[in-house]
C-alpha cells in the first residue's frame, strides 16, 4: 500500500468538509444574501484544499463548489442551467479567479515543503559531522567564515578545557592560543589555566585539529 495513502485521504476528508462548511455557510446567509454571491464562500474552500492537498484536489473542490452553489443559489433554484449568458460570463470569472488562487497556492506550499527538505537535510549533514567528528583521534574545531567555533569534538574539550557549549559562537582566538617555543612543527594549546601540546592542522572547514599528548 502506498504510504502517502493516508495523508492523501486526510487531505481530501479536509478539503471536502471545508467545501460543506463554505456551502452551509452560504446556505445560512441566503436569507440576507438571496442570488447575490452565490459563489463568495466557496474561495474560503478552495483555498484550504489547495494548501492540505495540492492543486489537483483544489480543483475537485472548485468544481464540486461550483455545480453545488449553482444548483442551490443561482435561478433558477434546482437546475444547472447555463442558457443565460450572465450566468456564463459569472462561470468564467469564478474559473479564472479560482485558477489564480490555485495558482498562487499551489507556488507557496511547494516553497514550503522546499524549505522543510532543505532544513532536514542541513540537520541530517549537521547529524553526520557531529559523529564524525566525535569518532576522530584528533582533536577537531570548526569555526565559521566570521572565525567563531561551531563544533568542538570531546578530544578539542580535553585540550582546550572548554565544553563545546562554552566555545559555541566564540571567536576561536579567544579560546585556542598557539605557544611558541616548541619542537619544530608542533604547537601548544592554551585553554582554560592550562597548557597542551599537540600537532596543529587546518580543516576544509577552516577549522583547527591537533593530536593530545
Amino acid at each position: 500500500m502506498n504510504r502517502s495513502a493516508p495523508a492523501s485521504f486526510l487531505a481530501y476528508s479536509i478539503s471536502l468538509a471545508s467545501l460543506a462548511a463554505a456551502v452551509l455557510l452560504r446556505w445560512l446567509l441566503d436569507p440576507v444574501m438571496a442570488d447575490t454571491l452565490p459563489l463568495a464562500t466557496l474561495f474560503g474552500a478552495i483555498g484550504v484544499a489547495v494548501w492540505i492537498g495540492g492543486w489537483r484536489t483544489a480543483l475537485l473542490v472548485a468544481a464540486l463548489g461550483y455545480l453545488l452553489c449553482h444548483y442551490l443559489f443561482i435561478a433558477p433554484r434546482g437546475q444547472l442551467d447555463l442558457s443565460d449568458s450572465a450566468d456564463v460570463v459569472g462561470l468564467l470569472v469564478y474559473l479564472a479567479t479560482a485558477s489564480i488562487l490555485i495558482g498562487f497556492g499551489e507556488a507557496f506550499r511547494r516553497a514550503q515543503q522546499q524549505s522543510q527538505k532543505a532544513e532536514e537535510r542541513a540537520r541530517q549533514q549537521t547529524e553526520r559531522l557531529q559523529v564524525t567528528l566525535g569518532s576522530i583521534g584528533d582533536g577537531v574545531i570548526t569555526t565559521d567564515t566570521d572565525g567563531h567555533i561551531t563544533t568542538m569534538n570531546p578530544v578539542a574539550e580535553v585540550l582546550t578545557g572548554w565544553t563545546h557549549d562554552e566555545a559555541a559562537g566564540a571567536p576561536h582566538r579567544q579560546r585556542i592560543h598557539p605557544i611558541g617555543g616548541r619542537e619544530p612543527g608542533v604547537a601548544g594549546i592554551e585553554g582554560r589555566g592550562h597548557r597542551r601540546a599537540g600537532k596543529p592542522h587546518r580543516s576544509h572547514r577552516e577549522g583547527w585539529h591537533g593530536t593530545a599528548h
